[in-house]
Protein backbone atom coordinates (compact mmCIF):
# COMPACT_ATOMS: atom_id res chain seq x y z
CA UNK A 1 0.00 0.00 0.00
CA UNK A 2 1.57 3.14 -0.90
CA UNK A 3 1.97 6.10 1.70
CA UNK A 4 -0.02 9.51 1.56
CA UNK A 5 1.53 12.64 2.25
CA UNK A 6 -0.53 15.29 4.15
CA UNK A 7 -1.92 17.11 1.30
CA UNK A 8 -1.53 15.27 -1.82
CA UNK A 9 -5.26 15.05 -2.05
CA UNK A 10 -8.82 13.19 -1.02
CA UNK A 11 -9.20 10.34 0.36
CA UNK A 12 -12.47 8.18 -1.25
CA UNK A 13 -13.95 5.07 -0.01
CA UNK A 14 -11.32 3.34 -1.82
CA UNK A 15 -8.31 4.34 -0.66
CA UNK A 16 -9.89 3.66 3.20
CA UNK A 17 -10.80 0.23 1.83
CA UNK A 18 -7.51 -0.30 0.78
CA UNK A 19 -6.23 0.66 4.47
CA UNK A 20 -8.44 -1.87 5.85
CA UNK A 21 -7.09 -4.56 4.16
CA UNK A 22 -3.65 -3.71 5.14
CA UNK A 23 -1.07 -5.83 7.03
CA UNK A 24 1.62 -5.04 9.36
CA UNK A 25 3.99 -8.27 8.04
CA UNK A 26 2.50 -11.70 8.61
CA UNK A 27 -1.58 -11.55 8.80
CA UNK A 28 -1.05 -12.25 12.80
CA UNK A 29 1.25 -9.11 13.17
CA UNK A 30 0.04 -6.52 16.03
CA UNK A 31 -0.41 -3.66 14.37
CA UNK A 32 -2.16 -4.67 11.47
CA UNK A 33 -5.45 -3.69 10.43
CA UNK A 34 -6.84 -6.61 8.88
CA UNK A 35 -6.18 -9.39 11.46
CA UNK A 36 -7.13 -13.49 10.75
CA UNK A 37 -6.98 -15.69 13.68
CA UNK A 38 -3.94 -17.75 14.84
CA UNK A 39 -5.07 -21.37 15.66
CA UNK A 40 -2.32 -22.04 18.07
CA UNK A 41 -3.67 -19.05 20.19
CA UNK A 42 -6.17 -19.69 23.03
CA UNK A 43 -9.88 -18.24 21.80
CA UNK A 44 -9.24 -15.93 24.91
CA UNK A 45 -6.47 -14.31 23.80
CA UNK A 46 -6.51 -14.66 20.05
CA UNK A 47 -8.67 -11.70 18.13
CA UNK A 48 -9.65 -11.09 13.95
CA UNK A 49 -11.12 -8.78 11.77
CA UNK A 50 -14.92 -9.75 11.52
CA UNK A 51 -15.77 -6.68 8.76
CA UNK A 52 -14.32 -3.91 7.11
CA UNK A 53 -16.96 -0.73 7.46
CA UNK A 54 -16.92 2.70 5.70
CA UNK A 55 -19.45 4.94 5.80
CA UNK A 56 -19.43 8.00 2.91
CA UNK A 57 -21.31 10.80 4.67
CA UNK A 58 -21.41 12.51 1.11
CA UNK A 59 -23.03 10.34 -0.92
CA UNK A 60 -24.98 8.32 1.65
CA UNK A 61 -23.68 4.82 1.50
CA UNK A 62 -22.07 2.12 3.51
CA UNK A 63 -19.48 -0.28 2.46
CA UNK A 64 -18.99 -3.37 4.03
CA UNK A 65 -17.38 -7.10 4.39
CA UNK A 66 -18.36 -10.27 5.96
CA UNK A 67 -15.21 -11.16 7.23
CA UNK A 68 -11.54 -10.05 6.36
CA UNK A 69 -11.40 -7.28 4.08
CA UNK A 70 -8.46 -8.47 2.43
CA UNK A 71 -10.17 -11.69 1.24
CA UNK A 72 -13.96 -10.00 1.08
CA UNK A 73 -15.71 -8.24 -1.17
CA UNK A 74 -16.92 -4.55 -0.32
CA UNK A 75 -20.63 -4.85 -0.92
CA UNK A 76 -22.54 -1.11 -1.16
CA UNK A 77 -25.77 -0.23 0.67
CA UNK A 78 -27.49 2.67 -0.15
CA UNK A 79 -28.96 4.20 3.20
CA UNK A 80 -30.38 7.59 1.45
CA UNK A 81 -33.64 6.03 1.92
CA UNK A 82 -33.37 5.61 5.90
CA UNK A 83 -32.01 9.30 6.12
CA UNK A 84 -34.96 10.82 4.76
Amino acid sequence: MAERSVGTGPIGTREIESALRAHAGAPQTEGSVCVHGDPSEPPEADYVTVAGIVVDVTTGTLHLTHGNPCTAPFTTLDLRSLLG
